[in-house]
Parts: C-alpha cells; structure tokens; sequence
C-alpha cells in the first residue's frame, strides 16, 4: 500500500502518462472515451482535454489532483499498469481526489448578451469583429440557432419515440472537417458571419436589440431568436476546431441584422443570387502553392498578362491555360519558399519576354498559322522545361532564339505531327522529350 505521494512517483507517472497519451492520441475511438469519462466523471471540458492531448507537456503542469483524474481516464481506456493512478497515489488521497474533484465548468451566457466594437450601419444592420470562442460560448450556450425559413434546406428525421417529423440543419460533414483543417493549419482567412436577431421575436416584439452609440455596444434583448444567416458551416468548424485546438481562437468580421423573416429571406436570396464560378477558377482560387503566385506574378508583370485562360478552355488572346502552367511549374520547379517564389518570377518572366519577342506574331499579334505548335497550349510543358534547363546551365536567355529555332513549329512539323490524335500524356511526352534532347549549347 502506498503511504506517501512523492516527488519520484509524480514523476514517473508524469513520464509514462506523456509517452501513453503521444501513442495514442490519433486514434479517434481513445480521445473520445478519455474526453467523455472526464467530463461524466470531473467536469471537464472536451476542450481543456483535448488540449493536453495536443500539447502533452502541459502535463507536467498539472496538479496532483489534475494528474491523477487524467491517469484514472487513460488506465481506464488502456489498463496499462504503468499509469494506474492508484499505483502512485495514497489510497485516502485517491479516494478524495475521486469524490470531491470538480474541473472547470464551460462558461454559458444567456440574453440579454452585449457585443463590443459595433457599428452602425443601418437602423437594422450593424457589424463589428468577433473571437471564436465567443461564437462557440453563444453556440454552446445555444443562443445561436438555424432558421430553416431563412436558411438553405434542411433535412429531415423521424423521432424514434414520437414519430415526429423534424427538420436538421443540412451540414456537409467534409465542409466542416475542411473549415477544423484550416484552423488547425491557420490557413483559415477570417470571413464575415451572419446573424439576425429576428424582428418581432423578442420578449418586448420591436425591441430585440439595444445600440449605444457612445460605447459601441449592440444588446441583445430576453426572448430573441437570434439566428445564423451565414456561415453556418463555419460556425460548426469553429466550434469543433475549439473543442480540439482552443488555443485557435481566431477573430471573424460579423455582421448583425434586425430583420423580419420576410426581410430575411429577401437577404439571402439576394445574397446567394450570383453567376456562378467556373470550376477552372475554383482550382485556381483554391490552390494553394507557390507556383500558382509565381503565375500570378507572370500575369502582372510579364507579357502574359491578359493571355492566361482561367478557364480550362483558351479564349482568343489566351496562349495557355492556368492550370496547365502552374502544372509545368510544379514539374520543374520545386518551390520551398515565396523568396524562391519571388527569384523564379523575375527569371520567367524575363523568360516570357524573350519567347514572345522571338515569335511576335504567333504571340502578340494574331497570325497564328504559320507555326501553329508555338502557341499550343501543352507546349508551355515544353517552354518551361527548357527554361529549367538554361537556368541550371546558366545559359543567357539571349540565345533563347537560337535555341529555340532548332525546333520546328511549323504545321507539318516532323517533330510535333506525331502529337495529333495522341492522348493527352502521350502528346505531352512527346513535348517532353523534344525539349529534354534539344542542346541549349550555342
């Protein structure tokens, strides 16, 4: 029977409850049952669990109550020996930690609730800033709710014991883990939130919201429906993400509307009614690497700019798509930093230059005939090979011209005519090859 709690044994226990939990911690079904026994058990929150999970050399800093509740949560998921708490600890003293410990309770906030920092926009229209952990604070607090005669559709779900029909909100679970990723990274870009603290709803109809002008706050009055008009999905991400990251606590822009559910719906059909993006731009605004700035860089600076298609197709001026050469960048080029970003922007562009004024009017002009395969799309696989190669043999791109008319272009080019009716990857490999035989000696 242990008798004393000592400076060794807290030790050991410390080391072995680190090196239990660092094995652990990816396997969902663990931190799971540690987050739910001690929250039924000691009133802890997922949040404070989670970040000691994330962090566990927290665990050092913890108290001797503190280390024994979370080695009674791991010896009960594991049974290893080595962090069974009542190993370590005197067994009265274990048995106080086990029926008085009480860990922090989640902070909950009711109406009325005051934002700070508002500003007026409109009688019915405000905005300001807002940390997520206030966001997740009024969702766990459930003020924050889903209007579904304001909001996209719901789905719906039949209540096992009433056979009642009830609506859900209709959450893409991957949106959410999308928006958990992106805070965890901090490559979430803060956005705007919207919420509507429905006219006629409160506990005094007409008087939901209080605006102080003087201080800047906006209260939000007893009995108010107060709902996300939005960024449901990234409410959902902040508050998961906190549960998992708290120390992610990001500021959004909000915006806060006084409105009647007519009002309402009006808002957000106007604000959904847009044309819609092509899927081209999408990949471009979503990728995120440096080949894309070295791209956008070509654009603002270069020759290129006004002849790079964001669309998969080529439009009249364009001699290449963005896709296709942000790919051949990343082919040759293996970016690592924006100043290696920055060097290689300035090299291709000088690059460009040379290839445009070599051939002014397949590229400037609008006779694209005579040599057809110069402003081919694919062939940029080929520019941009080549381009990596006077760079790693320090050849001047003066004598790209020279190079260069050791290909020929033309329309019944021995050297391309072999790419008509191939599949894209063997056209490409015949560019390929071309470019990685040609000598860049002069």
């Amino acid at each position: 029977m242990v008798q004393l709690l000592t400076e060794e044994s807290v030790s050991t226990l410390t080391d072995k409850l680190i090196e239990t939990i660092d094995s652990l911690r990816h396997e969902k079904k663990f931190t799971s049952n540690i987050k739910q026994f001690l929250a039924t058990n000691y009133s802890l929150s997922p949040g404070q669990v989670q970040g000691i999970i994330n962090d566990t050399s927290k665990i050092k800093g913890l108290n001797s109550p503190e280390l024994y509740v979370y080695a009674e949560a791991v010896y009960n998921f594991t049974e290893k020996e080595e962090v069974d708490p009542d190993k370590y600890y005197p067994t009265r003293m274990a048995k106080e930690i086990a029926t008085e410990f009480k860990g922090e309770t989640e902070e909950t906030v009711s109406f009325p609730y005051v934002f700070e920092g508002i500003e007026q926009v409109a009688e019915d229209d405000f905005i300001g800033t807002i940390k997520a952990s206030e966001i997740k604070k009024l969702m766990d607090s459930q003020l924050i709710q889903y209007n579904f005669d304001t909001q996209r559709e719901a789905r719906l779900r039949k209540n096992s014991k009433t056979e009642e029909i009830i609506p859900i909100p209709k959450v893409n679970e991957s949106s959410v883990n999308e928006i958990v990723n992106l805070i965890k990274n901090d490559d979430l870009i803060s956005s705007m939130l919207t919420f509507n603290a429905r006219l006629g709803s409160g506990d005094t109809p007409g008087e939901e919201i209080i605006y102080n002008s003087d201080d800047r706050t906006l209260t939000i009055n007893p009995g108010t429906l107060f709902d996300c008009m939005d960024g449901f999905h990234r409410v959902s991400g902040i508050v998961t993400a906190l549960l998992q990251y708290p120390d992610k606590d990001m500021i959004f822009k909000i915006n806060i509307l006084n409105f009647t559910v007519e009002k309402a719906r009006a808002y957000f059909a106007q604000m959904n009614t847009v044309n819609p993006v092509s899927k081209a731009q999408i990949e471009r605004f979503a990728k995120k690497n440096y080949s894309t700035f070295v791209v956008e860089q070509l654009e603002y600076s270069s020759e290129l700019k006004s002849r790079v298609s964001t669309s998969h197709g080529m439009n009249s001026k364009a001699v290449v798509t963005f896709n296709t050469l942000t790919a051949a960048i990343d082919e040759n080029w293996s970016l690592k930093n924006k100043f290696e970003a920055i060097q290689l922007s300035k090299y291709l562009g000088e690059f460009i230059n040379n290839l445009f004024y070599a051939y002014p009017e397949e590229f400037l002009g609008d006779s694209k005939t005579s040599r057809p395969y110069l402003t081919m799309n694919n062939m940029f696989f080929g520019y941009m090979k080549l381009a990596k190669r006077m760079q790693e043999n320090n050849v001047s791109l003066m004598n790209l011209n020279s190079i260069l008319d050791k290909i020929d272009f033309s329309k019944d080019s021995k050297d391309f005519t072999s790419t008509k009716g191939k599949g894209a990857k063997q056209q490409l490999d015949i560019i390929r090859n071309v470019f990685s035989d040609i000598s860049v000696t002069i």
